[in-house]
């Protein structure tokens, strides 16, 4: 049996707590954009004013442009075979190696199951892949972290708090659930729910902090994914 989770964010606490990111005070520019794309309810929220592209370590202090960032061939990485959380790994070692940092995620499904996700986007740094060998395949720079709200509550109680929002707000978009959470810890959080029920269908990677990490599925049958950068 393997020991990675069957669906859940990668457990790596962050080490890279930067407080003072650009963007990411209450005086930022956001914007709101709806993506009705296949049914979902995917919100993000654009940090306008990280205009700083990320530095490239393979190309000599090189800028990466969001352009840039989306014209990468990963396609490589990405096997109809293989296991999905293996496939997002592999994605997120590759842009860790070329941005020199871990704000990247990696979410990984099954053709048919791509889940509905609310997330915290640093620019424009996010490609979209309906059908790249076979997955569908979405990879996005998060923001980067943001110290939490004090005081910082354990993992079970994170992880009881989000069960109850969840299943309070099931019938809700998942950015209203992503708007509490931010409310609750601070902004950064991400929140995803699968479509379909009985099978979680999809897999992340992501890097979070404080030990706010969850993964549950519903009485429903939907599978839910919450974490904060």
């Amino acid at each position: 049996m393997s020991n990675k989770p069957l669906f859940s964010t990668y457990v790596e606490p962050l080490q890279d707590k930067d407080t003072q990111a650009s963007g990411t005070g209450s005086n930022s520019n956001y914007n709101n954009a709806y993506d009705n794309e296949n049914d979902d309810d995917d919100m993000k929220y654009t940090q306008q004013q990280d205009a700083a592209a990320p530095t490239s370590k393979a190309s000599g202090n090189k800028k990466i442009t969001a352009d840039e960032f989306k014209k990468f061939d990963i396609s490589h990485l990405v096997n109809s075979d293989d296991d999905n959380f293996d496939i997002a790994k592999r994605i997120c070692m590759f842009f860790d190696d070329k941005f020199g940092d871990k704000n990247t995620v990696a979410l990984v499904a099954e053709t048919g199951k791509f889940p509905a996700i609310s997330y915290w986007l640093s620019g424009d740094y996010l490609r979209k892949h309906e059908n790249m060998n076979g997955k569908h395949v979405m990879v996005y720079k998060a923001c980067k972290h943001i110290a939490a709200k004090e005081p910082i509550v354990s993992p079970s109680e994170f992880e009881k708090y989000m069960k109850r929002i969840s299943i309070e707000h099931e019938q809700d978009k998942c950015v209203t659930i992503m708007d509490i959470m931010d409310e609750k810890f601070g902004e950064g959080c991400h929140y995803a729910r699968s479509l379909s029920k009985g099978h979680a269908g999809y897999e992340i990677y992501a890097r979070f902090s404080d030990d706010y990490d969850a993964a549950f599925k519903l009485e429903s049958g939907a599978y839910v994914t919450a974490w904060r950068r």
